[in-house]
């Protein structure tokens, strides 16, 4: 019938214009990554609180952390030159792949804090010790583990990259810790850059 086809067609439009738009959001990754790579320092700096800055991508993640049952606090802040909507993607990417390992009714924490004139902002999430060969790999371009549980979609293994890129922008680098119980994954950059 041609209602029936006309559904068909609509259900074939939108599975396109879904790849598509993933498409375009993998382009977009990857020219913001080649131009971290030419050197490209972050712009648009300005004091951030970056408590608040996490809650910001608390939020983001809303939906996610009730969809996986999983808890997330904020814990410290602190005051830092940066651009804010870098870090908040940075946070994010974070978040995502926190939640990607972290089991239902397990508890997500962002820890936000500073030392010796350096922000530290990090991801921690309950769990076993990130392998050596892991943690050698995992802030590279297409690295994905293939062990994430179900729950929410493999990504395109470009958001521990795009981390990293945010921490080069900012003059820092990238941190990956355990603690006994779970991973803190993350960044650290200077308070005030130049």
């Amino acid at each position: 019938s041609c209602k029936r086809a006309a559904d068909e067609l609509s259900n074939g439009l939108a599975w396109t214009l879904e790849d598509l738009e993933q498409l375009n959001a993998l382009v977009n990754d990857m020219l913001f990554l080649a131009r971290a790579d030419q050197g490209d320092q972050a712009q648009g700096i300005e004091s951030v609180d970056l408590g608040a800055e996490a809650d910001r991508a608390l939020r983001f993640c809303e939906g996610l952390l009730q969809e996986t049952g999983v808890d997330a606090q904020r814990v410290g802040t602190t005051l830092a030159s940066c651009n804010p909507a870098l870090i908040r993607r940075a946070l994010v990417n974070l978040l995502v792949n926190a939640l990607r390992y972290t089991p239902r009714g397990g508890k997500i924490v962002v820890e936000v804090g500073e030392a010796s004139g350096r922000v530290v902002l990090t991801v921690f999430n309950p769990g076993k010790e990130i392998p050596a060969d892991v943690r050698a790999r995992m802030f590279d371009r297409f690295y994905r583990t293939g062990t994430a549980p179900a729950g929410i979609a493999a990504g395109q293994g470009l958001g521990l990259a795009i981390v990293a890129a945010i921490a080069r922008m900012h003059g820092g680098r990238v941190i990956v810790a355990y603690t006994g119980s779970g991973n803190r994954i993350g960044l650290e950059f200077p308070s005030r850059i130049s």
